[in-house]
């Protein structure tokens, strides 16, 4: 168990947790600041990035808050359940079969949670938004392979009223 800790990173890529093993990761509190330029000579087992938390193994990612100019969590390996996070900075997706709920995720890319090809994954009930995009269009993966949906704010152009003249009335507003 990873919890309760307070993380604050400066540097060329900066990694705030690995998880190598199965593990629940909760309650921490982690910033990067990260340039994202420098030699890949210098890491070892994690490749070069910016992340808060990069996962290789089944984990319970629980309400932590992270702050990062690049990723918040990389999901690598493994099948994990994220939920009631506070995320500045998108999720990148490897691993199959995850689950995502009731997350708030603010990211300046273009996508909050990019799922690359990724598959079985669940994104629901999360708010989520990305550069241009908000809810579940802030989601890039294939619809097909993961089930993405209920998540909010909705783009104005998701709510559609429909009106049909037989329900007004002559003299109503």
């Amino acid at each position: 168990e990873i919890i309760d800790n307070t993380i604050t990173l400066t540097g060329n890529y900066t990694v705030g947790i690995v998880v190598l093993s199965e593990a629940v990761v909760e309650n921490n509190k982690i910033s990067l600041i990260a340039s994202n330029v420098g030699s890949e000579s210098i890491w070892d087992l994690v490749p070069m990035e910016t992340s808060g938390i990069v996962v290789y193994a089944n984990a319970s990612i629980l309400n932590n808050e992270i702050n990062s100019n690049n990723k918040a969590i990389s999901l690598l390996g493994g099948s994990s359940t994220i939920t009631g996070n506070v995320l500045t900075g998108y999720v990148y997706v490897e691993s199959n079969t995850n689950t995502f709920t009731r997350n708030m995720i603010n990211a300046t890319s273009d996508y909050a949670i990019d799922l690359g090809n990724s598959t079985g994954n669940v994104i629901t009930e999360n708010e989520l938004y990305a550069n241009e995009l908000k809810g579940d269009f802030a989601v890039n993966g294939d619809v097909s392979a993961n089930e993405i949906y209920d998540n909010y704010p909705f783009n104005k152009t998701d709510a559609v009223l429909a009106v049909e003249a037989s329900d007004i009335n002559e003299g109503e507003n």
